[in-house]
């Protein structure tokens, strides 16, 4: 049982106060930790830049932080060699994991030993030393070996493992996540089906754990899901020819699987993702789809279903290989072209035709009739697959209404955020059991375009209601627990607490709640600390916290909540404020307080994580009533990240912690040469950090210090890699002197 619902009103002028505290206005602060760690996958020609349009926008870092890490890989290692078996996957062993693999994810100077936080990126664009006893990777740049794919336009076959160990890096970082969100852009959309789906001898080949895949959501971007011609000429069944957007490659492995049809093969399917045999896929780098070594495998399994009459007019995934329905899916359609095709009266002026890359009709998973155009969606003839029964509840569907071509939709940020909505359902609740008494962030955004009626509270099918479940599992019994929230100001908002576990797809409401118009935010007593409460018993949870009139820019500002279940006892002090700045690399931090009394002092905190913090300084408490403002500054910051939060000591010994400061300071200028020694037919890798300035000077001198070679290079964002052929010199010792202006870096290299 559980007591009456206990709310206590605050005063307007203490709540503007608290909103200034707790909301992020601008990229400075971080509003709160992330339910579940995101991953960023690229596409075809991509990078870890290629949402850099997240990382680098202040209402998005404002959320969870920057840019926590990238995680990367080679993909085409052995590829180049001699033999079948360098095409295989496994290398020469046999034997995954190991150097002869064909994708390494771990090398002598990259260890994928990632940071924690929220954000995170692929990249596969790198190439390597093709040295098995000593793999060093260069990250960023490079070609690949001759007459074969590049790394990041690999076989979609092999990215599922580099995805799976992406994952499993992500997870090691922040060991009390459980799973992850996985937002793809192209082609990493169907890398990602490819870790969801694979099933090889009964069992997936690429989760985690043999039953764990550890996704929560899959968010799509503009992914050819039903394939893409671009690149070359499609024939199609009538015989007529249509001539293509061109890519990089179009003999690699990644547009051979990205294909729906292949020109001159009587059958047309794309092998990879309708099935067929290898035999029949003509002109590309290798026909080797699923990278075991052969090129001449029969009966390949296409990740999707195959149609009638012809193989590639299927539309949904493949039930062999089923997706998951543990798995939240979300596709993201871009039309770059006015075209309307017929929209229901009164829908959105979306386009139709596609984004210039993939056919509208092509970049998302249906069942039904029609062909999947846009109009079709809208119709209702086409329903987003896979499905659990009800429509649009397991996989629903964005239509951007901004004419953006194929590569610049992951900067469609106001449409691409969409898709990172919470849970609509307890089935999909997001796990916060790991971090009781931490604030958690949240963003209300306008949902997908079509909703089933029982995915809000008001049973209406309104997507600009939007509710978020969470759950959260209490190990021991508490006396006294409370759910803390303050929501986004602009908006309605209710939050309800479930005192009986609710069924997988309800959204009544609960008897516990707080429900109150836009501006107001506060506290649910979930027990009460009088000497009749019931203790809330150990168990797991789910709450839902829900925003009204949502709009296309509400997920600008977050909402954050927390879950306590230790007794608060009252400040003696309203803490109105509290900032940071960073000048001449020192961090300048600032509070302002009121009201107050009994207050021991202010201890200011650091933190590398955001989540393990250490005092750095302590000032007292003046005790008096006016508003006034404290100051500290930390001159040594942490090169990169910095967390910094106050915690206020009370004369009672009670202490309460400020909001999160994020504040990220350039880095200390260093420079990376490999190999060294270098052979006269290679280059000298040479990775810088901590660059200051827009231009490095890169020269080159022998060991009497003449000046050999001079060049003006471009610096950006703090890191710098170069590739410097050293053919043009002879063997022996040399001095490399980089400097941005204000730095000095100088090291030896040898060449052999």
């Amino acid at each position: 049982m559980f007591t009456k619902l206990q709310f206590k009103p605050v005063s307007s002028v203490f709540l503007k106060s608290l909103l200034f505290l707790f909301l992020p206005f601008g990229a400075a602060a971080q509003c709160g930790d992330c339910p579940y760690p995101v991953i960023f996958l690229h596409g075809l020609d991509g990078d870890d830049a290629s949402f850099s349009s997240f990382y680098t926008d202040g209402n998005f870092t404002g959320i969870w932080g920057g840019l926590t890490d990238v995680f990367h890989g080679v993909l085409n290692a052995q590829m180049g060699t001699s033999g079948n078996a360098a095409l295989r996957l496994t290398g020469t062993d046999g034997v995954l994991g190991n150097n002869d693999d064909d994708v390494l994810v771990q090398f002598v100077n990259e260890t994928n030993t990632l940071s924690s936080g929220c954000v995170y990126a692929l990249n596969w664009n790198n190439f390597w030393n093709q040295n098995q006893a000593s793999p060093s990777i260069s990250v960023g740049t490079g070609t690949s070996v001759s007459n074969n794919s590049n790394s990041n336009q690999s076989a979609i076959y092999r990215q599922g493992y580099a995805v799976k160990k992406a994952i499993e890096k992500v997870l090691a970082a922040n060991p009390t996540k459980t799973k992850v969100i996985l937002v793809g852009h192209s082609m990493g959309g169907l890398e990602s089906r490819e870790y969801l789906q694979r099933v090889e001898g009964g069992a997936y080949k690429w989760w985690v754990t043999p039953t764990d895949h550890k996704v929560a959501k899959l968010f799509t971007v503009g992914t050819p899901h039903r394939g893409s011609n671009s690149g070359t000429f499609a024939i199609d069944p009538n015989g007529n020819t249509t001539e293509r957007n061109s890519v990089p490659d179009i003999s690699s492995e990644a547009v051979r699987d990205l294909r729906y049809e292949y020109p001159s093969n009587s059958n047309y399917r794309g092998v990879y993702l309708y099935g067929g045999n290898e035999t029949g896929v003509p002109g590309f780098h290798n026909q080797d789809v699923n990278a075991d070594g052969s090129n001449t495998t029969a009966g390949i399994i296409g990740i999707n279903q195959a149609g009638s009459p012809l193989a590639q007019d299927g539309t949904k995934e493949n039930p062999a290989m089923g997706l998951p329905n543990d798995v939240k899916y979300t596709y993201y359609v871009g039309n770059q072209f006015n075209v309307f095709c017929g929209n229901p009266s009164g829908s959105p002026a979306y386009g139709c035709a596609g984004d210039g890359v993939v056919d509208d009709q092509r970049q998302w998973l249906f069942s039904g009739g029609a062909n999947g155009y846009t109009s079709d969606f809208y119709n209702g003839v086409c329903i987003p697959s896979p499905t659990d029964g009800v429509n649009h509840r397991l996989s629903d569907r964005l239509t951007s209404t901004v004419r953006i071509f194929h590569t610049g939709e992951p900067g469609d940020l106001d449409f691409v955020v969409r898709g990172l909505d919470e849970g609509d359902y307890p089935y999909f609740a997001h796990d916060i059991s790991s971090n009781i008494n931490v604030w958690f962030a949240g963003i209300p955004q306008i949902r997908a375009d079509i909703v089933p009626t029982a995915s809000e509270r008001t049973n209406t099918a309104n997507n600009k209601v939007d509710g978020d479940w969470y759950k959260v599992t209490i190990p021991t019994a508490v006396a006294n627990a409370k759910l803390e929230l303050y929501s986004n100001p602009s908006l309605p908002v209710r939050a309800d607490f479930y005192q009986a576990a609710p069924t997988a797809y309800s959204n009544a409401d609960a008897p516990l709640f707080f429900n109150s118009a836009a501006g107001t935010s506060s506290l649910i007593a979930l027990t009460t600390p009088t000497t009749n409460a019931v203790p809330l018993a150990a168990g797991t949870y789910y709450f839902r916290i829900t925003h009204s009139n949502v709009t296309a820019t509400s997920w600008h500002t977050c909402y954050k909540f927390r879950i306590i279940t230790t007794p608060l006892v009252p400040l003696a002090a309203q803490l109105l404020t509290f900032d940071g700045v960073l000048k001449n690399n020192e961090a300048q931090l600032s509070w302002t307080v009121a009201q107050e009394k009994n207050v021991a002092d202010y201890g200011v905190e650091k933190s590398r994580d955001g989540v393990h913090f250490q005092n750095i300084g302590t000032v007292k408490a003046s005790n008096v009533l006016d508003a006034h403002r404290y100051e500290l500054t930390d001159k040594t910051p942490f090169a990169g990240d910095n967390y910094y939060r106050l915690a206020t000591h009370d004369q009672d010994g009670s202490v309460e912690n400020s909001n999160t400061v994020y504040l990220r300071t350039k880095e200390e200028f260093k420079a990376e040469i490999s190999p060294n020694p270098v052979n006269g037919n290679q280059y000298l890798n040479v990775k810088m950090s901590g660059v200051q300035a827009d231009y490095i000077t890169f020269e080159v001198l022998d060991m009497a210090g003449k000046l050999l070679s001079k060049q003006f290079l471009s610096g950006e964002n703090q890191r710098f890699d170069y590739q410097f052929s050293v053919n043009e010199l002879a063997k022996g010792t040399y001095a490399l002197r980089l400097s941005d202006g204000k730095n000095i870096s100088i090291q030896k290299f040898v060449v052999e």
